[in-house]
């Protein structure tokens, strides 16, 4: 091997060695820093649909579409929601269209990240009321 190559050659696993022993250097997925919930319908008993939190009486369906944000500028990737409420959540056929349906009375949450494996998420409180006669 001429010199040239084998300076090359050391500079390679020098350069190896060095990200071997100080590790790669990853930035995380930006993170949601807001969401806007937005009611695209009003179902004859009212329902209260916010960003804030959702209030809902079983047996009630309502269409809304959630828009996600980072530091103020639109997530361009596809929101990604876990449902952990007595309700039935269905995906609607746009990006962000969703439709809620009450289930039984109590509380949740809707899990809003902005990709799959994000290390932050945005919580929605969702609390389903008893329909009254």
């Amino acid at each position: 091997m001429r010199r040239s190559q084998q300076a090359f050659a050391l500079a390679i696993v020098s350069a190896t060695a060095a990200l071997v022993i100080t590790g790669c250097h990853h930035d995380p997925a930006p993170q949601l820093t807001r969401v806007d919930l937005i009611a695209e319908n009003q179902p004859p008993i009212p329902v209260k649909a916010s960003s804030a939190g959702i209030t809902i009486s079983e047996g009630i369906g309502v269409a809304f579409t959630i828009s996600g944000y980072v530091d103020d500028k639109p997530s361009k990737d596809i929101l990604q929601v876990r449902n952990d409420t007595t309700c039935t959540l269905v995906h609607g056929y746009g990006a962000g269209e969703y439709f809620l349906v009450g289930g039984a009375p109590g509380t949740g949450t809707l899990e809003i990240t902005d990709s799959p494996g994000a290390e932050g998420s945005i919580k929605v409180p969702v609390t389903v009321v008893a329909q009254t006669p």
